[in-house]
Parts: C-alpha cells; structure tokens; sequence
C-alpha cells in the first residue's frame, strides 16, 4: 500500500508505474537511536584527530556522485597533511569501524569529512552494473572516465537520487564540525550555517581550512546544527517505528481483516526474536570488546 522512499525527488522516475497508483511517503537512510542521543560528546578542544573520514571506493556504476565519495577523502586528506593537520581517513573496506568503535572515532574527531549519499547514474534493470563488471573484469585498472564512455556514455548525471546519510545525523550527535561536498542533505542541514562547504574537486581547501581556525565559531556551528538534528523527531527510529505501526493499523482498520493484522504481529515477533536479537548480542559484543580495550 506504501512505498517508503529515501529520496525526495524524481519519483516519477524511480517508480514511473507505482507514483501513479500508488503512496510514497519520504523516510530516511538512517535514524538517532536513544542510546546514542544519551551519549556525551567529547568536549572540541580534548579530540585527537584535526579531520577524520571513512569511504568506500565505490564501484563506477554508482555514477560519478558516487566516486566523489572516496575521491574527496583522498585529496582533503593529501590538503590537509600538507597544512600541518592530523589526519585519520581511510579509504577502501579496510579498517571499517561498527558499532562502538565508529562512535568513538567520530568523538574523537574535530572535523568530519562528509560527501552526498546516492547515485548521479539510473539503471533500473541493471544492465549498466553488468557492463561495467564485464569491463572491469579484464580491466580493473580503468580510470572512471575510460568506464562511463565505454558502458554508459551520455547517462552519467542526467538524474542525482541523493539523501542525508547517518553519519551526518551521529556526526551531528557527537559534535564534530562537518566539512560536506555541496549538496542538499535532504534541506535538513544547510552550507555554513551547519557545516563548512567544499566543491567535489576540493578546489576551495584554502577557504575552509580558514575557516577552520576559528575555534569558537566553529563550536557555534557544531550547536547549530547538533540542535537541529535532535530537534528533528522525525530523524528517531523511535518515531519511525511508531510511524509505520500507526500506517499497519490504520491500513487494517481500512479494510483488512483481523487476519492480515494477525499475520503482521507474527512478523513483528519474528523480527524481534531473529534481527532483533542479533542486534542486541551485536551490541553487547562490542561494549565488551570496548571494555576491555580500555
């Protein structure tokens, strides 16, 4: 009966049969839990690293917003070394950080890098991510460039399906200045006001590295915008959850038998006795792996 979409826009295009017949209603990537909302973020002057940042090298059928994503770790970070900060960024599947240790590394960063989350590329039937395997596959070495002309010349950027990511929401959270690519981010967190802008290519470090050095309006900025993503309820998974209970029983008392409900509840127990589980054992494991780290 409902699609929830992470996107804003271009429903049309996402779901061309769907967005007619159809509800969409907009969701979220990623929710504030209320574990981590009780956290207490480090105080700005007592973090370790300048600027921190963790990317995956996506692969070239994620369109070129998806290369900006690791690209730009890899030039701030080259910037920033050669201005005399303290960098931990990481690029790649290597050192990935969950749970716990995600946490604290974000705490323990004065600046966050951050890039839009999504695709500048639509391939609704996959045909572009098998062409482009099929060419990496004998050439992995291919620049992005050399990809896009030979498996999807002219489609690159006709379309951008971006999203706020989580890492804003916990960067924000945890208060730690956000550097971000220029973006919408939903229109939840705007250039200057909640973060410090910077082009996809970096052309515009010497800026922001000014900007960096004013310590006590960068706090300002990191209380900006920590308000207003925890002013934003819809961003709780508490209120997300709530959200879809209240669309189950309105669409059962609409028309759908105790029946259908009853078979909903059996999903909701299996989930909280299957995923719901594992997350919490997830979690467990890594207090205790955090514990005996210290």
């Amino acid at each position: 009966d409902v699609v929830f979409s992470v996107i804003a826009s271009h429903w049309d295009v996402l779901y061309p049969r769907y967005h007619e017949a159809g509800e969409i209603q907009l969701a979220y990537c990623g929710y504030l839990d209320e574990r981590l909302l009780s956290f207490e973020p480090k105080p700005f002057a007592d973090r370790n690293v300048d600027l921190g940042y963790r990317a995956r090298k996506l692969p070239p059928y994620f369109g070129r917003l998806g290369q900006t994503k690791w690209t730009i770790g890899r030039k701030v970070d080259h910037l920033a070394r050669s201005a005399g900060l303290r960098t931990d960024v990481v690029l790649g599947e290597g050192n990935r950080l969950i749970g716990d240790d995600w946490i604290n590394f974000i705490n323990d960063c004065k600046f966050t890098l951050g890039a839009n989350s999504g695709s500048s590329l639509l391939d609704p039937r996959g045909d572009i991510q098998k062409a482009v395997k099929r060419y990496l596959k004998d050439r992995p070495e291919a620049s992005f460039e050399e990809v896009e002309t030979v498996c999807f010349p002219g489609l690159e950027g006709k379309h951008e399906f971006t999203a706020i990511s989580p890492r804003v929401l916990e960067t924000a959270s945890l208060g730690s200045a956000q550097i971000l690519v220029d973006g919408e981010y939903s229109g939840i967190v705007k250039p200057r006001e909640h973060y410090l802008p910077i082009r996809a290519d970096a052309a515009n470090f010497s800026e922001v590295l000014e900007a960096m050095q004013d310590i006590g309006e960068m706090e300002r900025m990191i209380k900006r915008c920590r308000e207003t993503i925890l002013d934003c309820k819809f961003l709780r998974y508490t209120h997300q959850a709530q959200r879809v209970l209240n669309l189950i029983q309105e669409r059962c008392k609409n028309g759908s038998s105790r029946k259908s409900f009853r078979g909903i509840e059996e999903i909701l127990t299996k989930y909280e006795r299957g995923i719901g589980k594992k997350n919490k054992m997830l979690w467990a494991w890594q207090d205790t792996k955090s514990a005996v780290g210290k």
